[in-house]
Protein backbone atom coordinates (compact mmCIF):
# COMPACT_ATOMS: atom_id res chain seq x y z
CA UNK A 1 0.00 0.00 0.00
CA UNK A 2 1.55 3.14 -1.05
CA UNK A 3 1.85 6.27 1.45
CA UNK A 4 -1.66 7.95 0.21
CA UNK A 5 -3.53 4.72 0.57
CA UNK A 6 -2.31 3.70 4.03
CA UNK A 7 -2.78 7.43 5.02
CA UNK A 8 -6.53 7.06 4.44
CA UNK A 9 -6.55 3.70 5.73
CA UNK A 10 -5.37 5.98 8.99
CA UNK A 11 -7.71 8.41 8.51
CA UNK A 12 -11.25 6.04 8.02
CA UNK A 13 -10.32 3.86 11.33
CA UNK A 14 -8.51 6.88 13.06
CA UNK A 15 -9.24 6.18 17.01
CA UNK A 16 -10.49 8.72 19.37
CA UNK A 17 -12.19 10.29 16.62
CA UNK A 18 -15.89 11.57 15.42
CA UNK A 19 -15.37 10.59 11.78
CA UNK A 20 -18.05 12.87 9.82
CA UNK A 21 -19.05 11.15 5.80
CA UNK A 22 -21.40 12.87 3.84
CA UNK A 23 -22.28 12.98 0.51
CA UNK A 24 -26.05 12.60 -1.73
CA UNK A 25 -28.05 10.10 -2.42
CA UNK A 26 -26.66 6.95 -4.29
CA UNK A 27 -22.78 8.11 -3.33
CA UNK A 28 -21.51 5.05 -1.38
CA UNK A 29 -22.17 6.18 2.67
CA UNK A 30 -23.70 3.15 3.98
CA UNK A 31 -21.53 0.63 1.37
CA UNK A 32 -18.46 2.57 2.94
CA UNK A 33 -18.98 2.09 6.34
CA UNK A 34 -20.13 -1.73 6.86
CA UNK A 35 -16.99 -2.35 4.40
CA UNK A 36 -15.29 -0.37 7.57
CA UNK A 37 -17.26 -2.58 10.13
CA UNK A 38 -15.75 -5.90 8.43
CA UNK A 39 -12.32 -3.98 8.75
CA UNK A 40 -12.42 -4.42 12.60
CA UNK A 41 -13.26 -8.05 11.99
CA UNK A 42 -9.33 -8.79 11.49
CA UNK A 43 -8.68 -7.03 15.26
CA UNK A 44 -10.85 -8.72 16.68
CA UNK A 45 -12.79 -6.17 17.86
CA UNK A 46 -16.73 -5.40 18.28
CA UNK A 47 -18.77 -2.50 16.71
CA UNK A 48 -22.37 -1.38 16.67
CA UNK A 49 -24.44 0.01 13.45
CA UNK A 50 -27.33 1.94 14.25
CA UNK A 51 -29.80 2.83 11.25
CA UNK A 52 -32.02 5.90 11.32
CA UNK A 53 -33.20 5.01 7.70
CA UNK A 54 -34.93 1.58 8.51
CA UNK A 55 -33.89 -2.09 7.44
CA UNK A 56 -32.17 -0.81 4.25
CA UNK A 57 -28.96 -1.81 4.98
CA UNK A 58 -30.01 -5.64 5.59
CA UNK A 59 -29.57 -6.44 2.01
CA UNK A 60 -25.47 -5.38 2.23
CA UNK A 61 -24.78 -7.80 4.99
CA UNK A 62 -24.37 -11.29 5.97
CA UNK A 63 -24.12 -13.28 8.83
CA UNK A 64 -20.64 -14.50 8.63
CA UNK A 65 -18.78 -10.65 7.88
CA UNK A 66 -20.91 -9.15 10.34
CA UNK A 67 -20.79 -12.00 13.56
CA UNK A 68 -18.69 -9.14 15.74
CA UNK A 69 -21.22 -6.27 14.85
CA UNK A 70 -24.78 -5.30 16.93
CA UNK A 71 -27.56 -3.79 14.24
CA UNK A 72 -29.75 -1.06 15.74
CA UNK A 73 -32.85 0.06 14.46
CA UNK A 74 -34.17 3.73 15.55
CA UNK A 75 -37.13 5.47 13.97
CA UNK A 76 -37.68 8.68 16.05
CA UNK A 77 -35.56 11.51 17.42
CA UNK A 78 -36.54 10.21 20.73
CA UNK A 79 -35.77 6.86 20.58
CA UNK A 80 -32.34 7.89 19.13
CA UNK A 81 -31.92 10.53 22.41
CA UNK A 82 -32.62 7.15 24.85
CA UNK A 83 -29.84 5.15 23.10
CA UNK A 84 -27.39 7.59 22.91
CA UNK A 85 -27.96 7.38 26.62
CA UNK A 86 -27.10 3.83 26.63
CA UNK A 87 -24.32 3.70 24.47
CA UNK A 88 -21.48 4.86 26.76
CA UNK A 89 -22.14 1.94 29.54
CA UNK A 90 -22.57 -0.57 27.05
CA UNK A 91 -19.58 0.13 25.05
CA UNK A 92 -17.40 0.13 28.29
CA UNK A 93 -18.70 -3.36 29.44
CA UNK A 94 -18.07 -4.71 25.74
CA UNK A 95 -15.12 -3.85 24.38
CA UNK A 96 -16.57 -1.70 21.54
CA UNK A 97 -14.32 -0.34 19.14
CA UNK A 98 -16.03 1.08 16.56
CA UNK A 99 -20.09 3.14 16.25
CA UNK A 100 -21.64 4.02 13.06
CA UNK A 101 -24.64 6.41 13.17
CA UNK A 102 -26.59 5.79 9.55
CA UNK A 103 -27.46 8.63 9.11
CA UNK A 104 -27.01 11.25 11.94
CA UNK A 105 -29.20 13.74 10.40
CA UNK A 106 -32.06 12.54 9.05
CA UNK A 107 -34.31 12.41 11.76
CA UNK A 108 -33.19 15.95 12.58
CA UNK A 109 -34.16 16.93 9.52
CA UNK A 110 -37.72 15.86 10.33
CA UNK A 111 -38.26 17.73 13.16
CA UNK A 112 -40.67 20.59 13.29
CA UNK A 113 -39.24 22.23 15.93
CA UNK A 114 -36.23 23.75 15.22
CA UNK A 115 -34.77 24.19 18.64
CA UNK A 116 -35.41 21.02 19.93
CA UNK A 117 -34.27 19.51 16.90
CA UNK A 118 -30.62 21.52 17.22
CA UNK A 119 -30.54 20.89 20.92
CA UNK A 120 -30.77 17.23 20.64
CA UNK A 121 -28.15 16.97 17.71
CA UNK A 122 -25.84 18.61 20.06
CA UNK A 123 -26.17 16.66 22.99
CA UNK A 124 -26.10 13.56 20.40
CA UNK A 125 -23.19 14.25 18.90
CA UNK A 126 -21.17 15.77 22.15
CA UNK A 127 -21.98 12.17 23.94
CA UNK A 128 -20.34 10.81 19.82
CA UNK A 129 -17.46 13.04 21.12
CA UNK A 130 -17.06 11.47 24.84
CA UNK A 131 -17.44 7.83 23.03
CA UNK A 132 -14.51 8.99 20.81
CA UNK A 133 -12.33 10.26 23.98
CA UNK A 134 -12.87 6.83 25.55
CA UNK A 135 -10.66 4.90 22.74
CA UNK A 136 -13.88 4.20 20.35
CA UNK A 137 -13.94 5.45 16.86
CA UNK A 138 -17.56 7.06 16.31
CA UNK A 139 -18.09 7.30 12.42
CA UNK A 140 -21.14 9.56 11.23
CA UNK A 141 -22.83 9.39 7.92
CA UNK A 142 -25.08 12.36 7.24
CA UNK A 143 -27.47 13.61 4.33
CA UNK A 144 -26.98 16.78 2.44
CA UNK A 145 -29.02 19.75 1.31
CA UNK A 146 -28.78 22.09 -1.72
CA UNK A 147 -27.48 25.45 -0.96
CA UNK A 148 -27.45 28.54 -2.93
CA UNK A 149 -24.03 30.14 -3.24
CA UNK A 150 -23.98 33.79 -2.26
CA UNK A 151 -22.00 34.62 -5.42
CA UNK A 152 -23.89 32.97 -7.69
CA UNK A 153 -27.36 32.77 -6.85
CA UNK A 154 -27.96 30.35 -9.64
CA UNK A 155 -25.71 27.72 -9.05
CA UNK A 156 -26.47 25.02 -6.19
CA UNK A 157 -23.80 23.83 -4.17
CA UNK A 158 -23.78 20.72 -1.59
CA UNK A 159 -23.32 20.66 1.93
CA UNK A 160 -24.30 18.02 4.63
CA UNK A 161 -27.44 18.95 6.59
CA UNK A 162 -26.77 20.88 9.93
CA UNK A 163 -23.51 21.56 8.72
CA UNK A 164 -22.45 24.30 11.22
CA UNK A 165 -23.16 21.36 14.73
CA UNK A 166 -21.75 18.21 12.65
CA UNK A 167 -18.54 20.13 11.45
CA UNK A 168 -17.82 21.95 15.01
CA UNK A 169 -17.87 18.52 16.44
CA UNK A 170 -16.15 16.24 14.25
CA UNK A 171 -12.44 15.22 13.58
CA UNK A 172 -12.14 14.04 10.15
CA UNK A 173 -14.54 15.24 7.55
CA UNK A 174 -15.13 13.41 4.72
CA UNK A 175 -17.26 13.90 1.88
CA UNK A 176 -18.65 11.32 -0.99
CA UNK A 177 -19.09 12.50 -4.82
CA UNK A 178 -20.27 10.48 -7.53
CA UNK A 179 -19.70 11.64 -11.43
CA UNK A 180 -21.04 8.70 -13.91
CA UNK A 181 -19.32 5.38 -12.33
CA UNK A 182 -16.76 6.89 -10.97
CA UNK A 183 -16.29 7.75 -7.05
CA UNK A 184 -14.52 9.82 -5.04
CA UNK A 185 -13.67 10.44 -1.43
CA UNK A 186 -12.30 13.62 -0.53
CA UNK A 187 -11.22 14.25 2.83
CA UNK A 188 -12.03 17.88 3.71
CA UNK A 189 -10.94 18.09 7.27
CA UNK A 190 -7.81 17.56 9.06
CA UNK A 191 -5.95 17.61 5.32
CA UNK A 192 -7.29 18.10 1.64
CA UNK A 193 -6.69 14.91 0.19
CA UNK A 194 -8.52 13.29 -3.03
CA UNK A 195 -8.81 9.07 -3.51
CA UNK A 196 -10.58 7.20 -6.20
CA UNK A 197 -13.07 4.10 -5.07
CA UNK A 198 -14.98 1.66 -5.98
CA UNK A 199 -18.17 -0.54 -5.09
CA UNK A 200 -17.33 -3.87 -5.97
CA UNK A 201 -20.01 -5.74 -4.36
CA UNK A 202 -22.44 -5.33 -0.35
CA UNK A 203 -19.67 -3.69 1.70
CA UNK A 204 -16.95 -4.15 -0.19
CA UNK A 205 -15.11 -1.37 -1.19
CA UNK A 206 -11.27 -0.99 -3.23
CA UNK A 207 -9.70 2.60 -3.10
CA UNK A 208 -7.54 3.47 -6.16
CA UNK A 209 -5.05 6.46 -6.49
CA UNK A 210 -6.18 8.88 -8.78
CA UNK A 211 -3.99 9.83 -11.80
CA UNK A 212 -3.32 13.68 -11.71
Amino acid sequence: MNDKLKLYDELLLKKNSVILIYGEAGTGKTNLVLHLLTRIRNEKCKGIYVSTEGKTYQALIDKERFNHILFVEVYSMEQLNKLFLELIPYVIGKDVRVVVIDTINSLYRLQEDLEYAVIALNMQLAMLHKLSRMGCTAIITGQVRGQLEESHITTASIDVSGALYLRFWSDVIIRLERMGVRRMLIVEKPINMKLGFKIEGPAKIAFYKLLQ
